[in-house]
């Protein structure tokens, strides 16, 4: 069983920023998935998209920045609602790890909350994101 396919009533408790207003959109380029991140461009709690390769595919996932090295962040991944869904959420078992800024393919922007009732709240939304251009979040 994956990490994310846990229940969201007991969530670990996080400090996350969110943002009710936004309403700039992100439009991602190829280039802009090609080209490395600097480091001076993440700060400690921006969300990114991580890309880890394996040996037939490559799988991404969006994670919260927790720290920065010189050349490595350490991030707490989020699990995805649906397959096809911009709804997002920490799981109860925490899952952390070093990634190296290579992996790291973009900062997303900052989410807005989701939902209004107490269990629903806990899910943030990156509605601005096209999460189609990434078959294989998780």
């Amino acid at each position: 069983m994956s990490l994310c396919d846990q229940s969201t009533d007991e969530e670990s408790v996080v400090s996350v920023h969110l943002d009710d207003d936004t309403d700039d959109s992100l439009h991602i380029g190829d280039d802009e998935l090609t080209e490395p991140l600097a480091l001076g461009t993440l700060s400690i709690g921006d969300y990114v998209l991580v890309e880890f390769e394996g040996k037939k595919s490559s799988l991404h996932y969006v994670g919260f920045v927790k720290e920065k090295d010189n050349s490595e962040v350490f991030v707490s991944f989020l699990c995805r609602k649906d397959s096809d869904s911009s709804k997002f959420f920490f799981p109860q078992v925490v899952d952390e790890s070093y990634v190296n800024l290579a992996d790291v393919k973009m900062k997303l922007p900052i989410p807005r909350r989701s939902g209004g009732t107490a269990r629903v709240a806990e899910m943030i939304e990156f509605s601005d994101v096209d999460f189609p251009l990434f078959p294989s979040l998780r």
